[in-house]
């Protein structure tokens, strides 16, 4: 609320708008800045009209409201699994310990999933980490579209066709297609590579023992 009241404060917007429409004689640097301030402004809608500005406020706070609730969600799931393991078969290796619990915070998640021998353990714990907030108490997953959707909304007031298009400008790749061109030709360059590492690796596992085939859950 705070920075939409800075931004889309008209009075302070005309004063940055005179220096930058009538900047005289700067340095390289003050111009920089001068430019860097006005598109700050620009991007907040500050050069949007009242009905819009009041729209802006409305996404951008709704737009706050969900990625805080999507970031509680998935610390919440996060906390909320435990894997206790209590196999007698296992536990006899713990010199007298009951048991243990491992849980998904990567000091335990990690250790875990790089020296554990339980393949089976090892999957469970695999997929309830890659599906943390997808379904459940902390389903995240309404909330993502809601997401997408406000962000859409904002870009498409300020004239961006997608919410990709109204990041990326300010930044080095300037535009969507930069990226997907780039993230193409890194595909078709670097394939052959990861397919050759997962062999490598695979035949490896197969000269140790390993039956079946190698799953994200065995590479660590």
């Amino acid at each position: 609320e705070l920075s939409n009241d800075i931004s889309l404060n008209p009075e302070l917007f005309a004063r940055v708008k005179q220096v930058y429409e009538h900047p005289g004689r700067l340095r390289k640097e003050d111009r920089k800045l001068l430019e860097d301030t006005y598109q700050s402004f620009a991007r907040s809608g500050a050069a949007l009209s009242d009905a819009d500005k009041e729209l802006y406020r409305k996404y951008t706070s709704e737009l706050s409201g969900l990625t805080l609730r999507f970031g509680q969600n998935a610390l919440a799931a996060t906390n909320a699994f435990t894997l206790n393991i209590t196999d007698p078969k296992v536990v006899a290796k713990a010199r007298g310990e009951k048991g243990w619990t491992v849980t998904l915070q990567h000091p335990s998640y990690l250790p875990f999933m790089t020296y554990s021998s339980n393949r089976e353990l090892k999957e469970k714990l695999w997929k309830a980490s890659n599906s943390r907030a997808l379904g459940g108490e902390f389903d995240n997953t309404e909330i993502v579209k809601k997401i997408a959707n406000t962000r859409l909304k904002i870009a498409n007031l300020l004239g961006y066709k997608c919410y990709a298009d109204y990041v990326l400008e300010r930044r080095m790749a300037e535009n969507t297609k930069t990226v997907n061109d780039f993230l193409a030709e890194l595909l078709a360059a670097t394939k052959s590579y990861a397919d050759a590492d997962y062999r490598t690796v695979s035949d490896y596992a197969a000269t140790l023992g390993f039956k079946g085939q190698l799953m994200p859950w065995d590479w660590s």
